[in-house]
C-alpha cells in the first residue's frame, strides 16, 4: 500500500484574515484622505492669506472657504482671516457692499466654530466680539444691522472678560466698541478698569489719550496731559498712528510750553507720514529748543531739501532760542 506522508496544515481563520485586510484598506485610505485635506487646507489658506494681504480680498475670500471644512484643527487658518478682516476692514469697500457683507458673515461664522470647541477660551471669544464689531462698524449707516451685530459683539466681548477678567487688553477692546457705540463715559470708565490691571503698561495710556482727542468733552480736560504723559513717558509713542491726533497732541503740549514731550510726538509724525517740510521743519525746531542741535541741523537741512521757501527763517529762530537761554541763565 502506498505510504501515506503526513501533511502539516496551517490552520487560518479566513474570518480574522479579510478583517485585517479590510482594516489596512481602510486606515490607508483615511491616512492618505486627511492628509490631502490637511495639505488642501494648508495650501488654500497661504494662498488666501497672500491673496488679502496684496488686496485681493474677494480671491482671498475664495481660497478660504474652499480649503476650510469646519475641523476643529482649522482653527488657526480661521483665525488668519478673521485677524486679516479686523485688522484691515478698508478691504471691504473694494467690494460691493453684498459681497462685503456675505464675506463679513462667513468670518462671524468661523469664529463662532472656533469659540463653539471651546466657549471659555478669552482669545477667541474676543476675536468674536472684534470681527462682529467691525461688522457693525461697516454698516453703520444701517441702525438696524449696527445694533444687530454690534448688541451680538458686546455679549462676545463680555464673555471674554468673564473668562479671563484680569486681562487689560479685553477691556480696551471693549472701551473701543463702546466708543464706537457713542457711549464715552462707559468707554472712559472701561480703560480705566483695564489700565489699573496693569499701571506700567503704556498701552492703556495711549488709548485712554487718544479717546480724550476723538471725544473732546472739558471734563476730561484736565486728564489729558497726565494720561499722554505716562504714555510717552513709559515708551508707548509708536501706539499712537494717526496724524490728525498726533498733531492734536503736539499743539496740547506746544500750548502747555511742554517742548520735551512735543519733540518725541513731532519725531513720530514725520515719521509716519510722507516727506513734508513743514512737518519737518516744526520737528526741526522743536529739536532746537530742546538743545538737541545736532538733530535740529539734520532736520532742517531735509525740510529745506524739499522746499526751500519754508526754511528762509531758520537763522532768525535759532538766534532767537539762543537770545531766550541767555535770558534764561
Amino acid at each position: 500500500a502506498e505510504e501515506k506522508k503526513p501533511r502539516f496544515v496551517i490552520k487560518s481563520d479566513n474570518t480574522e484574515l479579510i478583517f485585517l485586510i479590510g482594516f489596512l484598506v481602510i486606515a490607508y485610505i483615511f491616512a492618505n484622505y486627511y492628509n490631502v485635506r490637511t495639505w488642501k487646507m494648508f495650501t488654500g489658506s497661504i494662498n488666501g492669506y497672500a491673496n488679502i494681504a496684496s488686496g485681493n480680498l474677494e480671491s482671498g475670500y475664495e481660497a478660504y472657504k474652499g480649503s476650510l471644512s469646519g475641523r476643529p484643527m482649522e482653527r488657526d487658518a480661521r483665525v488668519t482671516l478673521i485677524n486679516l478682516l479686523v485688522s484691515n476692514p478698508t478691504l471691504l469697500n473694494s467690494l460691493d457692499h453684498k459681497k462685503a457683507q456675505d464675506i463679513l458673515d462667513y468670518a462671524i461664522s468661523l469664529a463662532k466654530i472656533n469659540v463653539a470647541y471651546n466657549p471659555y477660551d478669552s482669545m477667541q471669544q474676543m476675536q468674536l466680539a472684534q470681527i462682529l464689531d467691525a461688522t457693525a462698524r461697516f454698516n453703520y449707516q444701517d441702525l438696524e444691522q449696527f445694533n444687530f451685530y454690534s448688541s451680538q459683539a458686546m455679549n462676545a466681548i463680555e464673555d471674554s472678560i468673564a473668562a479671563t477678567p484680569g486681562r487689560a487688553t479685553v477691556y480696551f477692546v471693549k472701551a473701543q466698541m463702546q466708543l464706537t457705540r457713542m457711549e464715552n463715559d462707559e468707554a472712559v470708565a472701561t480703560m480705566k478698569q483695564g489700565i489699573a490691571l496693569n499701571t506700567n503698561y503704556y498701552e492703556g495710556y495711549c488709548r485712554l489719550s487718544q479717546m480724550y482727542f476723538v471725544i473732546k468733552d472739558k471734563k476730561y480736560d484736565s486728564e489729558i496731559g497726565p494720561t499722554l504723559n505716562n504714555c510717552l513717558d513709559k515708551g508707548g509713542s509708536s501706539q499712537l498712528s494717526s496724524p490728525a491726533l498726533l498733531k492734536l497732541a503736539i499743539n496740547f503740549y506746544g500750548d502747555a510750553k511742554d517742548y520735551e514731550h512735543a519733540v518725541i510726538l513731532a519725531a513720530r509724525l514725520a515719521a509716519i507720514s510722507e516727506p513734508d517740510p513743514e512737518i519737518l521743519y516744526n520737528l526741526a525746531k522743536l529739536y532746537e529748543v530742546t538743545g538737541s542741535t545736532t538733530a535740529a541741523e539734520l532736520t532742517y537741512e531735509k525740510a529745506k531739501a524739499l522746499d526751500p521757501k519754508i526754511t528762509s527763517d531758520w537763522q532768525a529762530f535759532k538766534a532767537s532760542v539762543e537770545a531766550n537761554l541767555k535770558v534764561q541763565k
